[in-house]
Order: C-alpha cells, then sequence, then structure tokens
C-alpha cells in the first residue's frame, strides 16, 4: 500500500528516531506503516505520548509489512505505552491544523521526553527564534498539546 494511507510512513534506516507530542490523523487505511526491513529497536526508537485517529483497519500499525493491533505494536519496540488510539475526534481543523475547543488532545502531551527541554510562555501566539518555538508551548495548559510541535 502507498504511503498516502497512512498518517505516518517511515523508511528504517536512519539511526534512530524518536515521535512526541504528535497527533497522527488518518482517512486511510492505517496510522503507520515501517515497511521491510524495520532496522529500529527499542534503542534507535522511542514513542511518548502520541495520540492515533481514525485508522480503518483492524490492526493499524504495520512493521515488516503485516499489520498490527496497537498492543503489539507497543510491545514490538517496548515503548510506546503512554500513546493510544483516540476514540474521540481530535476536532483538528484541516486549514489551520488547530485544536478545536474541546479538543481531548489539548494539554495532552508530556514534558518529560529524554534529551527534550521544553519552555513554556503565557504569550500565544509564539515569536522568537525558530529553533527554540519547536520546543516551546503556550497558554495556560501543563503540557503541550498533542500536535502542537
Amino acid at each position: 500500500m502507498g504511503a498516502g494511507n497512512y498518517a505516518a510512513y517511515f523508511i528504517s534506516g536512519s539511526p534512530g528516531l524518536t515521535l512526541a507530542n504528535n497527533l497522527f490523523e488518518t482517512a486511510g487505511t492505517g496510522y503507520l506503516n515501517v515497511p521491510s526491513p524495520v532496522n529500529y529497536t527499542a534503542a534507535t526508537y522511542g514513542e511518548h505520548y502520541d495520540v492515533w485517529y481514525g485508522g480503518s483497519s483492524s490492526a493499524p500499525f504495520f512493521l515488516n509489512g503485516s499489520g498490527r493491533t496497537f498492543a503489539t505494536y507497543s510491545g514490538w519496540f517496548g515503548t510506546g505505552a503512554v500513546s493510544h488510539d483516540l476514540t474521540s475526534d481530535p476536532l483538528l481543523n484541516t486549514t489551520t491544523w488547530a485544536l478545536g475547543s474541546g479538543s481531548p488532545a489539548i494539554g495532552a502531551g508530556t514534558l518529560t521526553v529524554p534529551g527534550i527541554t521544553y519552555i513554556h510562555v503565557t504569550t500565544c501566539p509564539i515569536s522568537g527564534s525558530t529553533t527554540l518555538l519547536h520546543w516551546q508551548y503556550c497558554g495556560a495548559e501543563t503540557a503541550p498539546s498533542m500536535g502542537s510541535h
């Protein structure tokens, strides 16, 4: 199946991959496809507080060409335990990519991603260094919103 059928399509081979505080939404077959060969291990692949919404397959995580459930995917790398399928619509505006009022993804992220320091500011929208923008979040939330980084 083509990359357009998934919210995320990764070619395994980079030294490592960390996914954190993402909102993956798809109208396609699955959430994620890492085609064969999967070269990642628990030491080189990490996932933290990601939300997966909308996959139409009962086994929407494809690794090495086979569809897997979320539980099997989580066990594959020994990671992802805090990530989850979202049964409620995250109210993502596909034009602005902003979360709608009342979205279950607002403030649902984590600040404890290995190797990353988040900066909380109260003035929105954030302006300044593009280097720091990637790890900043704004507003009254005590944690980043899913999909905000």
